[in-house]
Formats: structure tokens, sequence, C-alpha cells
């Protein structure tokens, strides 16, 4: 494990930034992101790889985030974008089967070391939030394909990083 410091608070997208710069740098095929309060199954990032391996215009894919909730476990992670209304939004699969998506989860997140070094990493003007569905967008309307894949999961714990004083970011 390489443990990289930064000097201040870079945001997600900037702490993100310079994991991906580490692993351009070291030649790595791919990037994994996941979330800091997740926890992964122990297949997830077999799942993504192989869907990768099959899928060689996927420059990006992602999995299920499972949160508990009051009446039980929410899974999300597949992201559509309503351009009418100028919204976001991530929404179970109606299937197990992988496919193409508007926008995938940062929390869950692999991404394809060529896609990144033609497209860039994430903008880090988005110090939080969103960062994961402009990447998506500028690599699909660069011809790679957005992909969600429903077998990989995490447990995501939620708020992990804004809860308390800190959810006003929310």
């Amino acid at each position: 494990i390489t443990l990289l410091e930064m000097e201040r608070n870079l945001g997600f997208s900037g702490g993100c930034n310079a994991g991906i710069a580490h692993a351009l740098d070291n030649g790595f095929e791919y990037v994994w992101l996941i979330n800091n309060d997740a926890r992964s199954k122990a297949d997830s990032l077999c799942e993504l790889i192989h869907a990768a391996k099959k899928l060689p215009d996927a420059g990006v894919l992602g999995g299920a985030l499972l949160e508990q909730k009051k009446d039980g476990i929410e899974r999300t992670g597949m992201g559509y974008i309503d351009y009418w209304r100028a919204k976001t939004f991530t929404r179970e699969a109606s299937s197990m089967d992988v496919k193409a998506c508007d926008w995938v989860c940062g929390g869950n997140m692999l991404l394809r070391a060529a896609a990144l070094a033609h497209c860039g990493a994430f903008d880090d003007a988005y110090f939080l939030y969103k960062e994961d569905v402009e990447l998506c967008v500028r690599l699909t309307r660069s011809g790679y394909e957005c992909v969600y894949v429903p077998g990989a999961e995490v447990f995501h714990e939620g708020s992990g990083s804004t809860s308390g004083q800190r959810s006003i970011w929310r």
C-alpha cells in the first residue's frame, strides 16, 4: 500500500486525482475508487475487471451501493440524467444485467487508465459531489461507455465524511 499524504484537504476530486496520477505514473491499467465509508464484497473488484475486459470501450464501470435504511437495504448506483429538468438520479436496475447508463457513483467506480489518459481525471472545481457525473459525461462524450455492473457491490455507511457539522456540504 502506498499512502499519499496531501498538505491540505483537496476534497473528493483532488484526493482521488492524486491517487489517479500516481496510478497512471506507475502504469496501472485500472483505478478503482471506493468511498472511505464503504466496505466491498469480496468479489466486487473481480466483477468490475471481468466486465471491463469483456467491454473494451468502457471507460468507466460502476457497481451497486447498498445502504441500510429504516425499511431495509437501498440499492443504488446506476445513474440517470434528466437533462430536461437538469437533475441527476440514481436508481435500482430492473435486472442484474450489466448495462450502459449515464453515470455511475464515484463511491464504487472502476476507471480505465487509457480513458483517463485521454480525457483527464476529475475536474478539481468539484470539491465534493457531482464530480462523478461530470467525469462520466465527459468520458461518454469522448466515445467511451459508462457501464453499470450490479454484481459489484459495496456496503455504504452513508455520509461518513459529511455527517455532523459537515452536513451542510451535502
